[in-house]
């Protein structure tokens, strides 16, 4: 399974584990994350993002739907 993991503080974190809020919008830090989220743009072949809570540290996993590049280097990255 293809996975990228991202932090997200509690009051996002719980819009997007029940499924109230379904993307999340991500600054390219250069790290190995992106260049995964690069490489699935490029062949549409999506894998899963896990947000994890920063504060309580639970885990929600969901499947990519789509990854919308929006400005320079951000990403939106949507879910199912």
């Amino acid at each position: 399974m293809k996975v990228v993991v991202f932090k997200s503080v509690p009051d996002n974190w719980n819009k997007e584990s029940r499924d109230i809020k379904m993307n999340t919008v991500r600054v390219d830090d250069g790290g190995i994350r992106f260049q995964m989220l690069r490489e699935w743009i490029k062949f549409k072949e999506y894998g899963h993002i896990v947000l994890v809570n920063t504060e309580t540290l639970e885990a929600t996993i969901k499947c990519i739907s789509d990854i919308t590049p929006f400005k320079e280097d951000e990403y939106i990255i949507s879910w199912r």
